[in-house]
């Protein structure tokens, strides 16, 4: 009785927390666009950041996992309407960035591309810098003909100018930005592959070097164009790396030599073979080979051509593959006529072609109306995004599935006949919740053989959109939400609802039992706690965690650090190697230290993310022994509701997680085996940087920018802003960072060179 009366506080704190985001809680679940078109004036500092967490998260699933929750369609939509807020309310944007760790780059709109500076900590791939002069930008997205049309006057506005514009139209290809640096090399005058890196942030990426090599579209060396002037010591060709669809198939088929890969589609393929982190083994090296690079940019243009047309033909000279279909257009006024007609042929023809593409990409075709056009700080004025809609099929349900996530949730699944959307075969789709489920069907059965609406909203996620006439034929479906949970029996709850009754009025069903109790929660919660954005321990997929649990050998968390080794050895799929690098990963995490806020993180807690975890972590300065005793003593409320940016649900799951005896004692059992790195997040008093603000700038030999603004915490600093400011009370200045050590001197900041930074922090 004590732990539903518990569940039912928490659930009405969150139906405050929903209602101070929208003034009532609608039965049916709101899509982002639907809440852009129908935006209110009448908000506050929560909502801005409730919104821009909220992106943030899946930033973090789209850039650093690999695994989006959302279609491209609804994160648009949401990107859109934290544009609209920010404009309309800057007070509330500068409230938001002063009062973030992350300052400009906690929203989208302020700068940030991708999950932000903050590279993953655990990844093991070393971050590398983009040339400094040519940040690898993202681009603006058009949903509407509206938006292109708007875009279009801000062009002409930059311009000044009402003369014809020539532009090039390409297909928007869905994998994976990549930047290849090539080295010049003066006596053959050649152009030789250096290295090759990721988008990231913008001005650092990941280090993908070892595994681009096993890509053959990829030129090893190339002749740069003749030129009066001199080629420049590194250049980058910029593009995107796509797994061609007969790969992806083939890899999907049930005879594949990975089918424990399951990759949802193309574009997460790309990513993660890319970014898998062994890339020595021969399985890597032809996955990787499997994938195929597409150049479309270069870092000095007018090194082939002042023509982003005539560019194109020289990256094709330079044996460098680049996308098809494209189309050069003029436009003499505001009809946009001519890219309109190019989209919709595309659209028509987008089955056909060998890749995944999810829209057209126009851009400004000379390269001086590119420079006049300019850039802000995350997207370049001179190009735009025109991304597809959602695209349907009719096919057949003949069935209806439940399944139970890592945090309780029970979700239904359409069970379909295969059917074609948008060149993907789709035999699932989701229903998103019980309610939605009764509003689209309409009543509590459904028949069996029912022709249903399926779609795929930017091409991502399948859906059921609609129940199409006549009825079907088949047996009857339940569509009543279940009162057990279906994977262990517990009793089930729905969230927010409206009375203290388990009805139809609320949200999200759950199961009420224990994770440890129920299979799925529990090898959710541990596949969660070894991702690389938590423990990260590589190979341990949750289709292996279940092959452990249905030995006995995992149940909770703590188990992973107490395994029997010889008995995994003899498991199906696993072998003395498999088992060697399994012991070398729980090894690393013993000895070499992970951040607090990722052991924070790995409990996953709900409502607890990446961001709440910084910010618990930070406030008791990463000190293991406080979080413990806080936890324990259930001190968390004290110890935490005061921190800037966590809120009153965060809290409460805190305090909930504390009162689970069986979760803290096996916190407490995982903490007496990982090391816990000490210190991060607040400054230390008598530190050299002690009370100032420090800003780096240039390449930091030897570390990432991350890890150096770590450092000046560790000194001190109160603060590490990306941009200079009155309020800065250092400069450290790297190779190339000349721009801000003259703007430092005109402003009276002190500037320290990296060299004296070394040797501050006395680096091995």
């Amino acid at each position: 009785m004590r732990h539903q009366l518990h569940l039912v506080l928490i659930m009405l704190a969150a139906l405050r927390f929903a209602q101070s985001f929208h003034p009532a809680i609608l039965p049916k679940p709101i899509s982002p666009l639907s809440r852009l078109l129908s935006y209110s004036s009448s908000s506050d500092l929560s909502t801005l950041s409730t919104l821009s967490a909220q992106i943030l998260h899946h930033d973090t699933l789209y850039y650093e996992e690999s695994s989006p929750t959302i279609s491209d369609f609804e994160y648009d939509a949401l990107v859109a309407e934290e544009r609209e807020f920010c404009l309309k309310h800057p007070d509330i944007l500068r409230q938001l960035e002063q009062s973030s760790p992350l300052k400009k780059q906690v929203t989208r709109f302020g700068g940030r591309i991708g999950p932000g500076s903050t590279p993953t900590a655990t990844t093991t791939l070393a971050r590398v810098s983009h040339l400094s002069s040519s940040p690898m930008l993202s681009l603006d997205n058009a949903m509407t003909t509206q938006h292109l049309s708007d875009w279009l006057s801000r062009v002409r506005k930059n311009l000044n100018s009402t003369e014809p514009l020539t532009i090039v139209c390409e297909p928007k290809l869905d994998g994976l930005s990549l930047s290849l640096r090539y080295a010049y090399d003066q006596p053959t005058n050649t152009y030789n592959f250096e290295r090759a890196a990721s988008r990231g942030d913008g001005s650092q990426g990941d280090d993908v070097t070892t595994q681009a090599s096993h890509i053959s579209s990829i030129p090893r060396r190339f002749t740069p164009l003749p030129t009066t002037t001199t080629p420049p010591a590194h250049i980058e060709i910029r593009g995107e790396v796509v797994l061609p669809l007969a790969a992806f198939s083939a890899m999907n088929a049930p005879d594949s030599p990975t089918p424990s890969l399951n990759y949802t589609n193309c574009r997460n393929a790309a990513s993660g073979i890319l970014r898998r982190r062994k890339s020595l083994d021969s399985t890597d090296a032809d996955l990787q080979s499997q994938l195929h690079f597409y150049a479309y940019d270069v870092t000095h243009p007018t090194l082939f051509s002042d023509s982003h047309a005539a560019l194109i033909t020289s990256l094709k000279g330079a044996h460098f593959s680049t996308c098809e279909p494209t189309s050069l257009v003029t436009l003499t006024d505001t009809s946009l006529a001519p890219v309109l007609d190019y989209f919709d042929r595309l659209t028509s023809s987008r089955a056909l072609l060998p890749f995944e593409v999810d829209g057209a990409v126009y851009k400004l075709d000379s390269a001086a109306a590119r420079l006049l056009a300019g850039a802000s700080s995350r997207a370049p004025r001179f190009a735009i995004a025109h991304k597809f809609g959602t695209i349907s099929a009719l096919t057949t349900l003949t069935g209806i599935e439940t399944r139970v996530g890592r945090t309780g949730a029970i979700t239904p699944v359409a069970i379909l006949v295969p059917v074609d959307v948008g060149g993907v075969t789709v035999s699932r789709a989701s229903l998103h919740n019980f309610v939605f489920l009764k509003d689209i069907f309409g009543g509590t059965d459904i028949a069996s053989n029912s022709q249903v609406e399926v779609e795929r909203a930017g091409d991502v996620i399948p859906q059921v959109k609609r129940k199409v006439d006549p009825p079907g034929d088949g047996s009857l479906i339940d569509l009543r939400a279940p009162k057990f949970c279906p994977a262990c029996g517990a009793g089930t709850l729905f969230e927010w609802s409206e009375e203290d009754s388990n009805d139809d009025s609320g949200q999200v069903l759950r199961c009420t039992n224990s994770r440890l109790k129920c299979r799925p929660q529990m090898l959710g919660a541990l596949s969660h706690a070894v991702s690389r954005t938590a423990l990260d321990v590589p190979g341990l997929s949750e289709k292996k965690l279940g092959q452990l649990a249905d030995e006995k050998l995992v149940e909770r968390l703590g188990d992973l650090f107490e395994l029997d080794l010889a008995r995994i050895e003899a498991l199906p799929g696993w072998g003395a190697k498999s088992v060697e690098n399994l012991k070398a990963a729980m090894e690393s995490v013993r000895t070499k230290g992970v951040a607090l806020d990722r052991v924070i993180y790995a409990l996953g807690v709900r409502h607890v993310g990446k961001h709440a975890s910084k910010l618990f972590a930070a406030e008791i300065g990463g000190d293991v022994e406080i979080w413990k005793q806080a936890v324990r003593a259930k001190e968390v409320r004290e110890r935490f509701q005061e921190v800037k940016g966590v809120g009153e649900t965060m809290i409460r799951s805190l305090e909930q997680f504390c009162e689970d005896e069986e979760a803290v004692a096996d916190l407490m059992r995982v903490l007496e085996h990982v090391q816990v790195e000490e210190g991060g997040g607040r400054g230390v008093e008598g530190g050299a940087f002690e009370g100032l603000s420090v800003v780096f700038t240039g390449a930091l030999e030897g570390m990432t920018r991350d890890q150096a603004q770590e450092w000046a915490l560790k000194l001190g600093a109160s603060a590490t802003p990306s941009s200079l400011s009155k309020k800065t009370g250092l400069l450290v200045v790297g190779e190339g960072g000349g721009g801000k050590r003259k703007k430092a001197e005109e402003l009276g900041v002190k500037v320290m060179g990296w060299a004296e930074f070394e040797e501050l922090i006395k680096l091995p």
